[in-house]
């Protein structure tokens, strides 16, 4: 039905049947040729890498994909709900500029995270 409406941008004759498109969550899209794949599990892998924002919070269903791909996590605690405006202030700059600046080289080997130091201080009690 795509093919029929998009025509064969992804897709030739030869490996139709076995090309699936997927879409991470900036929209963009990544034909996989399942006969290329050595292993199913690079594609769970794929997915679940994929599903990460670049700088993720980490929640119930982060940490799920997380521990499901087995990477090593880089975790910046922040606490902007310190009463201190030096500690918000690095927090912020934490989240906006530092993290954001040093994930694009680690995405390979590591799972770049953030956690709040109220939400994960509540989690612990």
């Amino acid at each position: 039905m795509y093919k029929a409406r998009h025509g064969a941008r992804w897709f030739n004759d030869e490996v139709q049947l076995s090309t699936i498109v997927v879409q991470r969550f900036d929209k963009k899209t990544f034909p996989l040729d399942l006969f290329q794949l050595e292993h199913m599990n690079v594609l769970s892998h794929f997915i679940g890498k994929k599903s990460l924002l670049p700088v993720t919070e980490i929640d119930t269903e982060s940490s799920y994909l997380i521990e499901l791909l087995g990477q090593q996590v880089v975790i910046g605690i922040t606490h902007l709900g310190s009463k201190s405006e030096k500690v918000r202030s690095e927090s912020r700059r934490l989240l906006e500029r530092t993290l954001p600046g040093v994930a694009p080289a680690l995405y390979q080997a590591l799972v770049v995270a953030t956690v709040d130091y109220d939400m994960g201080k509540a989690a612990l009690e």
